[in-house]
């Protein structure tokens, strides 16, 4: 189990959004979780949403992965940075599937409570995902993000948790 909120925050982006451990929601989220991603959907509640929100991320995109760079903690808020990829083959904001390989950043801020994440407010690189799904030329200049050496080393450690 996670000792420090930096540490559940990275198990919860492994285990949940990457490994698609969805019975283990619960260790990670607040039963009074709130998602905002206005204006690209709507506001989600509840584990549950959570629960739908992974699988549709998967369903949406083939090979789905979220690779961290950042964790900022500040008490009971955090600031994560992480960029996505997978192949672009399910309907995502209306838009028809493109086929394309898409890898765009986001931004999330996250509200704890309890030791948990209670409250979660999305800023995506939609139109960095636009220009993609539209072009079949690459990027002229994409941007490299940095992973923090924390991060790195957490990522590299790869130790499952108790009960995987």
């Amino acid at each position: 189990m996670a000792t420090t909120t930096r540490d559940l925050l990275m198990d919860l982006n492994r285990v949940i959004w990457n490994e698609g451990q969805l019975h283990r929601i619960g260790e990670f989220v607040h039963p009074d979780f709130v998602a905002d991603y206005r204006p690209y959907g709507p506001v989600r509640r509840g584990i549950e949403a959570v629960r739908e929100m992974v699988e549709r991320s998967h369903a949406t995109f083939e090979g789905f992965r979220e690779e961290l760079h950042d964790v900022i903690v500040d008490g009971e808020r955090a600031v994560v940075h992480f960029t996505i990829r997978g192949r672009h083959v399910g309907e995502w904001g209306g838009l028809p599937p493109s086929g394309k390989q898409l890898c765009f950043e986001e931004i999330v801020i996250m509200h704890l409570r309890d030791g948990k994440v209670v409250y979660q407010r999305g800023i995506t690189d939609t139109m960095r995902a636009l220009r993609q799904m539209g072009s079949e030329t690459p990027e002229p200049d994409p941007p490299e993000p940095r992973t923090h050496p924390d991060v790195a080393a957490y990522q590299a450690r790869s130790v499952p948790l108790a009960g995987d």
